[in-house]
């Protein structure tokens, strides 16, 4: 499940703006955080990659939006789940996985 953190940015014009913020909140998958100037931040929660591109094309084409930014994106593993629930932390999962020494915690 691929979780996004992205800063939409608008027009101008703040009517627009204003209606692009309410079609963002009332989308199941998206939180919005608060307005600060002509940009809002948003945390996008999709079921499938199919999902996150469904949305991320759906807010690129609201009436106010000029541009979307990444922030951060992530994707869940389930099987990542049974590693942390094994007692395996996130560097050990790394290793695994053949990142070694690139992957560190945080």
């Amino acid at each position: 499940m691929p979780i996004s953190g992205l800063v939409v940015v608008f027009e101008t014009s703040e009517t627009l703006d204003d209606l692009a913020i309410e079609r963002l909140a009332s989308h199941p998958a998206i939180e919005v955080g608060q307005r600060q100037l002509d940009r809002v931040a948003v945390v996008v929660d999709s079921v499938s990659n199919e999902q996150d591109i469904e949305i991320w094309e759906w807010m690129r084409r609201l009436p106010g939006v000029s541009d979307i930014k990444i922030a951060f994106v992530g994707f869940d593993d389930d099987n990542k789940q049974g590693d942390v629930e094994r007692g395996d932390t996130n560097q050990n999962a790394a290793k695994q996985d053949g990142l070694g020494e690139h992957c560190g915690t945080i």
